[in-house]
């Protein structure tokens, strides 16, 4: 038997052994093994790449062999060939910039350095430049204590070294004055510059007229523009006026201001300018005599218009935004006036409640009953929801409230 199990391991896998026997991995198996066979190559897909193109890879130039690339003339040649099957003005382009970045490394400047001439450009006014008007506002003027501060800049008392006068000086980041005019004789200026130089005219500035401030001077400075304006003295802005009465206006002194302030809007419109936010934040109140009178600052968010102007972005306050904005998505500048004027009032009677255009419309907020029929009218016709209802900036002074 030992003998027939002996023989048995040493034959073959086809020998007549039982199946456990049979099982059995031979000796010489064990000893030798078959090597593994190849993969098979898929039949689907992307074809595996071979070790040539794997080595091929790893070189920044395939086509160039390896005796081409001890060589650094041929390795130039090799660069340029395949440059120009980029193409030539490539090439050239490639070419130029390594001359320039030598140049710099040369001369020790960094050549990540980009050229950028808008930054390093002198703003020129008049043929100064911006270090010499610099220098100029400084000697000429002295900045005080801050007065306010908005959405467009930061205004300081002051006052002209030579006599005395008493000033406001805004400064204005660049950044938030990105519009720019040609004036008439075709000068380049920010667009509240330009605005304001329009409204140099004498015949604006009477008594009965919610005058605007003057512009005394202005300099455009590295980063930031500042002006030099009229400061009204003794003055408050119109919220403090309203405060100091008590939080409301009487009729009489309402109607003063309103009538000043449509005579400045009308004169706006002649002059096609659009302030876009008159409040009573923008309103200053001359107090040095008995009959308040009133002055419109702050045209920082204005702009030039024509009749047939439209607009979809609105840049004033967003609580006094006209309604056709919010249902038709755009604006015209003459409606929206009348109904800057309307918030302006509404305001004098209802200074404890907070003006704000979704509010109205919803009906949450109303117009005084104790006011006299006149007034509400006026109120009404001002305030009317539909722009194309609302009267015209000179219809308003014909209204029998103002008479």
């Amino acid at each position: 038997m030992k003998k027939d199990s002996t023989k048995c391991r040493k034959s073959s896998v086809g020998s007549s052994c039982s199946k456990s026997q049979q099982n059995q991995t031979p000796l010489e198996e064990l000893t030798e093994p078959e090597p593994r066979a190849t993969p098979r190559e898929p039949t689907r897909g992307k074809l595996m790449k071979s070790q040539e193109d794997l080595h091929n890879k790893k070189k920044p130039f395939p086509n160039i062999d390896s005796e081409t690339m001890g060589s650094s003339c041929s390795v130039i040649n090799g660069v340029r060939k395949k440059l120009h099957k980029m193409g030539r003005v490539k090439y050239d382009f490639c070419k130029h910039a390594l001359k320039k970045n030598m140049d710099a490394a040369a001369k020790g400047k960094s050549h990540r350095k980009l050229d950028n001439p808008e930054k390093d450009k002198q703003k020129i006014k008049d043929g100064r430049s911006a270090k010499e008007q610099n220098a100029e506002f400084e000697a000429k003027y002295v900045q005080l204590d801050q007065l306010g501060e908005g959405g467009c800049g930061s205004v300081f008392a002051g006052y002209r070294r030579s006599d005395n006068l008493q000033v406001a000086i805004k400064h204005i980041p660049k950044c938030n004055a990105p519009v720019k005019l040609h004036d008439e004789s075709g000068r380049l200026l920010y667009m509240e510059v330009a605005v304001m130089l329009k409204l140099k005219d004498e015949a604006l500035h009477t008594f009965d007229k919610a005058s605007p401030v003057a512009l005394l001077d202005w300099y455009d400075v590295p980063k930031e523009l500042i002006l030099v304006m009229e400061r009204p003295i003794p003055a408050m802005d119109m919220l403090d006026f309203i405060e100091s009465k008590g939080g409301t206006l009487q009729e009489d002194e309402t109607k003063i201001i309103m009538k000043q302030l449509i005579k400045t809007a009308i004169d706006l419109k002649d002059k096609n300018i659009f302030h876009r936010d008159i409040k009573i934040e923008n309103i200053l109140i001359e107090t040095s005599s008995d009959v308040p009178r009133a002055r419109l600052i702050d045209f920082g968010v204005s702009c030039v218009t024509t009749e047939r102007s439209r607009y979809r972005v609105f840049t004033g306050t967003p609580n006094h935004v006209p309604p056709e904005l919010l249902t038709s998505r755009r604006y015209r500048a003459g409606p929206t006036t009348v109904w800057q004027l309307g918030v302006v009032m509404f305001e004098t009677f209802n200074k404890s409640e907070n003006f704000t255009t979704k509010k109205f419309i919803k009906k949450n907020l109303k117009i005084r009953e104790d006011l006299s029929e006149h007034c509400q009218d006026f109120l009404r016709a001002c305030l009317n929801t539909f722009p194309e209802k609302r009267p015209k900036l000179k219809d308003l002074m014909s209204h029998s409230w103002l008479k």
